[in-house]
Parts: C-alpha cells; sequence; structure tokens
C-alpha cells in the first residue's frame, strides 16, 4: 500500500453503559469518546497509509478505576 492512501479506522460499541471507546495505534491513543446514556457510541480515525503500524480498540469501564471492558487483537496496517 502507498504512504500516501488515506485509511479511515471505525469502531463501534454497543451495551457499555458508563464506559469510553478508544483508538489505540503504536502511538498511543489517538481517540476516546465516552458512550451515551446507553451504552453505544461510534469513534472514527482518519490516517495516511504508513502513519501507523497497527490499530486496536479498547473499552474501558468509567469508574474510580477504570477496568477492562473488551480489548481487540491489533490490525495491522502494514505489511510487517
Amino acid at each position: 500500500m502507498r504512504r500516501d492512501t488515506p485509511m479511515t479506522i471505525t469502531a463501534e460499541v454497543a451495551g457499555a453503559a458508563e464506559s469510553s471507546l478508544a483508538i489505540i495505534t503504536d502511538g498511543g491513543c489517538v481517540g476516546r469518546v465516552k458512550t451515551d446514556d446507553c451504552g453505544a457510541t461510534k469513534l472514527r480515525w482518519g490516517c495516511m497509509a504508513g502513519e501507523a503500524r497497527f490499530a486496536r480498540i479498547e473499552v474501558r469501564r468509567r469508574a474510580r478505576i477504570p477496568s477492562m471492558v473488551a480489548l481487540s487483537n491489533p490490525v495491522w496496517l502494514q505489511s510487517l
């Protein structure tokens, strides 16, 4: 894939009340949003190919001590 190719990473969660959804890359967190009252939200991150090696999704409960609700495997955006 050419390095100037635009890409969009989209993540969506439902049923995760009082939580946050984040997109994490090898460079760190590139986006985080809170879920609505029903526990749903969507997050999009636009980047250029080569900007990140991988992306993964985290859903964490928003409490005094945050806890992991869901964690995806990395999706590799570049060949290894």
